[in-house]
């Protein structure tokens, strides 16, 4: 793949975010950006145009906002989808100015959010200076602050667990607004089981182009997607006067994959991350939002153990699946699957967890290398977005404690020497975060009726 790098970034050496467009009513915000990819005489060799619209709720109606900066913005993150299809040396911004800041801010989301993609493409000797930013257009002025409807907060629901988890820590006390892009049948089903007063539903269309350059061989791989919702869901917070912005990622997510370096494949899910960006919007776009993970302080087994006090037909609806999640399936044949599976059954009886899956993934050894990545006896873990080597051991331990009389294929290959720490010490747990003391105390209140 290092010669498919080479070859590309040499025949098309330049990328252009050329331009958006947008426009706002009271349904909603619509828009589009178009980019270029040229070659080295200087051509236009492909255009691409993603198109993308924020829905209002049907009583929430859309407020005219000042939301041109974050428009732009958004267009610079959407611009990674396509210019990794050559890793063009040159971008230049055609319709807006980047200041010596945030050209480097966005030098560093493009190396460590596309570190998987440099990985997996062998691409090792690509760093911050080998893109060169210019931009051509004006500088866009901070928006004016505006005011925010405090009682509301927008939770992204993308049909996993931890989301349904924060919806658990927040509905008593906030009127929560979800937020989902692309809607898949398991997010769709939480909402209706929640009967959420409003929802603001994001259409996003890529370039079909993507896929037939992938078939042709351009470059592919994973995008810091959370990066993308990111900014989604901040201009939805101005454009209906929400300044809070809930995510729902763990201290899990700072673990990097490859162990011992900083490839992460949840980069923008980190804690780095998330600094990173309220830093930029503080500085260039609204600094009266609120962008925050609630669940940033807990690991996966304190977020699993409040997940499954839940009511039990949640445990029915949710499908952290990625290869399942669009026909509403759990595929049982991937490390996503198994890696919940661990989770869920350290808290729940095997009865419950064959009643979710409809088999026990612990006794399938067709998962064999998955669960000794998930374990840490291989030297990265699997490219999705799982928890830390060390919950899944504790994990493991506690679930050899239920079923000692019988256990099952997997733990053939696993030992009590690879558990590093406790259940009581993950439970006990709480990491550095970014919340206010109001979120705070929610979150601290929930975990302790269930610990």
């Amino acid at each position: 793949m290092r010669d498919t790098y080479r070859e590309l970034s040499i025949k098309y050496p330049h990328f252009v975010y050329r331009s958006y467009d947008y426009k706002q009513d009271r349904n909603g915000l619509e828009g589009t950006f178009v980019y270029e990819i040229m070659d080295a005489h200087g051509d236009v060799a492909f255009e691409f145009c993603t198109s993308w619209a924020i829905a209002a709720p049907a009583n929430l109606p859309a407020q005219h906002a000042d939301v041109e900066a974050l428009v732009y913005s958004l267009g610079m993150v959407e611009a990674i989808s396509y210019w990794k299809l050559t890793c063009a040396s040159r971008l230049t911004v055609a319709c807006g100015r980047l200041d010596d800041w945030q050209v480097q801010w966005w030098r560093k989301l493009f190396r460590k959010g596309l570190s998987e993609f440099f990985y997996l493409n062998d691409i090792a000797d690509w760093d911050e200076q080998s893109l060169h930013i210019v931009s051509e257009g004006v500088q866009l002025p901070q928006p004016a602050s505006q005011n925010y409807d405090e009682s509301k907060v927008i939770v992204p629901i993308g049909g996993g667990k931890d989301s349904i988890t924060s919806v658990e820590v927040l509905r008593a006390h906030k009127a929560i607004v979800p937020i989902v892009m692309n809607p898949i049948q398991a997010s769709q089903q939480l909402i209706e089981y929640h009967n959420f007063a409003e929802v603001i539903n994001i259409r996003r269309r890529l370039d079909p182009q993507i896929i037939r350059l992938n078939a042709e061989g351009f470059l592919n791989g994973h995008i810091p997607f959370s990066a993308v919702l990111s900014m989604y869901t901040m201009l939805a917070g101005r454009l209906y006067g929400i300044a809070d912005i809930a995510l729902s990622n763990e201290s899990s997510a700072n673990e990097p994959t490859i162990l011992g370096t900083d490839i992460n494949h949840q980069y923008s899910k980190s804690l780095e991350y998330e600094k990173d960006i309220n830093e930029y919007v503080s500085r260039y776009l609204d600094a009266g939002i609120n962008y925050f993970s609630l669940l940033r302080p807990l690991n996966e087994y304190q977020i699993t153990k409040i997940f499954a006090a839940a009511d039990t037909d949640l445990h029915q609806l949710f499908r952290s699946c990625n290869r399942g999640s669009k026909q509403g399936i759990w595929c049982c044949k991937c490390p996503k699957c198994l890696f919940t599976y661990i989770m869920m059954h350290a808290h729940l009886p095997l009865a419950s967890m064959l009643d979710i899956y409809g088999s026990d993934l612990l006794e399938d050894s067709d998962l064999e290398g998955y669960f000794l990545s998930l374990t840490g006896q291989r030297t990265e873990k699997p490219f999705e977005c799982v928890g830390t080597i060390e919950e899944v051991n504790t994990a493991l331990s506690v679930i050899k404690q239920k079923r000692s009389s019988n256990l099952p294929k997997l733990y053939e290959h696993w030992s009590d020497s690879l558990t590093t720490v406790s259940e009581d010490g993950l439970l006990a747990a709480y990491e550095q975060s970014q919340l206010t003391e109001q979120y705070e105390f929610l979150l601290k209140q929930k975990l302790a009726a269930v610990v």
